[in-house]
């Protein structure tokens, strides 16, 4: 019997929208939604279809053996001689026995339908919360110089996809503020509020993000960005218990400045 098999497995994925190309054997992926990132990861086995090809030899046929042949002469008469009678020699009998034996190949092909086993997954993965906090408090008066300062910094999650270790990257690259219609940026801002009244102050913080499995060397980029924000409201009131100070000047106009005047008072807009 002589068989031919052939199988070949062959990896495949289901992605998300952003491919992020074959790790461990696993076709991986992300895509950001909302304020989240999921990854995704997916194998598929393809089994092709199986083909046996089996060739058999048929047994031997034999022929029976033909009957014997027997020739008879006809019959003559006898010579009759002076001395003697002399016949005829006798009628000659003769047997011719074939057996033919050939033996067939008989050639049968088997072939089994192909398979695909899918095997994926996916998890979510949400950036820390941002807050934003303002110094010394949230109760300031006109022309009191405050700090606006916010807790992003780069941090990471994981878990397991598919049983395999997963880490999630997020790194602020832009911090926005918006401090009572003044926009700003930078990981703190410093401003006066020339006016009583509840202020209201919020702070964006958009995240790269970047992730890596189990098997990967290097960090894989996702393409979108998260952002996150948070907001505070702050009281100003003109109340003459509010006294400026050398380390807390009051001036009386709105300053928005890149960084803390009070530990470096030489910045950019803080004279």
């Amino acid at each position: 019997m002589l068989s031919l098999l052939s199988f070949t497995p062959t990896p495949t994925w289901a992605a998300c929208k952003n491919s992020g190309g074959n790790v461990g054997g696993h076709r991986v992926g992300s895509q950001v939604s909302g304020g989240s990132v999921t990854v995704c990861a997916a194998a598929v086995a393809v089994t092709p279809a199986r083909t046996a090809i089996v060739k058999t030899l048929s047994k031997p046929q034999a022929k029976p053996a033909a009957k014997p042949v027997v020739k008879v002469a006809p019959a003559k008469k006898a010579v009759f001689r002076r001395t003697q009678l002399v016949p005829r020699p006798a009628p000659k009998t003769s047997a011719k026995v074939v057996v033919k034996v050939k033996a067939k190949t008989k050639t049968k092909v088997l072939t089994k339908p192909g398979s695909k086993n899918v095997t994926a997954a996916s998890i979510n993965f949400v950036p820390a919360p941002v807050v934003a906090s303002v110094y010394p408090s949230n109760q300031l008066g006109v022309g009191q110089l405050a700090t606006f300062a916010t807790s992003a910094a780069v941090h990471f999650r994981s878990g397991k996809l598919m049983s395999l270790p997963t880490e999630v990257r997020f790194t602020p690259v832009l911090v926005a503020w918006d401090i009572g219609g003044t926009d700003a940026t930078g990981s703190s801002a410093s401003f006066a509020f020339d006016e009583a009244g509840t202020h209201s102050v919020s702070v964006k913080v958009t995240y790269e993000v970047a992730y890596r499995v189990r098997g990967s060397a290097n960090w894989i980029l996702e393409p979108d960005t998260i952002a996150v924000t948070d907001d505070l409201f702050v009281e100003v009131s003109d109340s003459a218990d509010y006294e400026a100070t050398d380390s807390n000047p009051a001036p009386r106009r709105v300053l928005l400045v890149g960084e803390d005047c009070t530990a470096r008072p030489g910045a950019f807009g803080c004279s």
